[in-house]
C-alpha cells in the first residue's frame, strides 16, 4: 500500500529527503535499494528529482531544438538521444546572449535511468515524475516562508560536497542553468555566482547541508556584503518547501518529453 508522495532528490551517489536522513550508496544499480531501506513499510508515490553525475546538460539554439522529437534523427552531437533507452529532455527557450536557446538535459548513460525506475517499482513503488534538479531550483518560491526579502531569487546555487547546480532567473523565469562537479567545482560556482555579486540588490539562495565545512572565504568572499541578499537553506529544507512541478513540462525526464514547438 502505497503511503502519500514523497520527493526524493538523488545527487551524484546520495538520496536525500524533507524529513529523513540521507542515504549514500557507492554503485548506480544499488540506489534503488538504498531509497527502498528508507521506507521499510509503506512504499510512498514518488517525485524523482535525478541529478547524477552521469546526467549532462547543454545549451542548444532553438531552431536547432525542433529537431528533439522522440524517434526523429538528431544530430551526430546528441546521437544518443537517438536511443529508446536513453532518457532526456529540455527546458526553455531562453533568450541568451546567442539568441534564443533551450537547455537539453540527456543521460550519457543510456538506459541508467529507466533501471532505476524498473527497480524502484519492483519494490513497490509508484514513479509519478522525474526531473532534473535545476528546473526544482527553478521552483523555488519568490516568497519563502522564512525568507524576510520580498523578491524572487535573482539566482538559486546549490552545492553538495563537490558537486553544485545553479540557475539565473529574470523576471521570475529561469534564465540560465549551470551544473559542475570535481575537484573544481566550487571554484566555478563560486565565479558564476560573482558576476551577480557585482551587482546591487541581488537576492540569492544558497542551498547547502554543511555551509561550515564549505571553504567559502576562497570562492565566495562577497556573500557578506550588505546588498548582497541570501537566504540560506538546506538541502532537506528545500525538499519541504511547496515546489510546483507542472504536471505537463518538457524538462520532465520521466514522462518522456514534449517536442518544443
Amino acid at each position: 500500500m502505497l503511503s502519500e508522495r514523497e520527493t526524493a532528490l538523488l545527487w551524484g551517489s546520495t538520496w536525500w529527503f524533507a524529513s529523513a536522513e540521507e542515504a549514500r550508496f557507492d554503485e548506480p544499480k544499488h540506489a534503488a535499494t538504498a531509497l527502498a531501506a528508507q521506507f521499510p513499510n509503506a512504499k510512498p508515490a514518488l517525485r524523482l528529482i535525478y541529478q547524477p553525475t552521469s546526467l549532462a546538460s547543454a545549451s542548444v539554439p532553438f531552431p536547432n531544438a525542433l529537431e528533439l522529437k522522440p524517434g526523429a534523427p538528431i544530430a551526430d552531437e546528441f546521437a544518443l538521444l537517438n536511443d529508446p533507452a536513453c532518457a532526456w529532455s529540455w527546458d526553455g527557450p531562453f533568450v541568451r546572449e546567442g539568441g534564443r536557446e533551450v537547455t537539453l538535459y540527456y543521460e550519457q548513460q543510456s538506459g541508467e535511468l529507466g533501471q532505476l525506475t524498473r527497480s524502484l517499482e519492483s519494490l513497490g513503488f509508484e514513479i509519478e515524475s522525474v526531473w532534473p534538479l535545476a528546473p526544482m531550483l527553478a521552483a523555488l518560491p519568490a516568497s519563502r516562508r522564512d525568507s524576510p526579502w520580498q523578491l524572487p531569487p535573482t539566482a538559486v546555487l546549490a552545492i553538495e560536497g563537490n558537486k553544485a547546480c545553479g540557475i539565473r532567473q529574470i523576471s521570475g523565469r529561469a534564465h540560465d542553468h549551470r551544473s559542475w562537479h570535481g575537484p573544481t567545482a566550487l571554484a566555478e560556482a563560486g565565479a558564476w555566482l560573482e558576476t551577480f555579486a557585482r551587482r546591487r540588490e541581488v537576492h540569492v539562495a544558497l542551498v547547502i547541508e554543511n555551509p561550515d565545512g564549505e571553504p567559502f572565504d576562497a570562492h565566495f568572499p562577497f556573500l557578506g556584503r550588505d546588498d548582497f541578499k541570501m537566504d540560506l537553506l538546506t538541502i532537506s529544507e528545500l525538499l519541504r518547501e511547496r515546489l510546483v512541478l507542472p504536471r505537463h513540462h518538457p524538462a520532465q525526464l520521466v514522462p518522456p518529453p514534449i517536442s518544443p514547438e
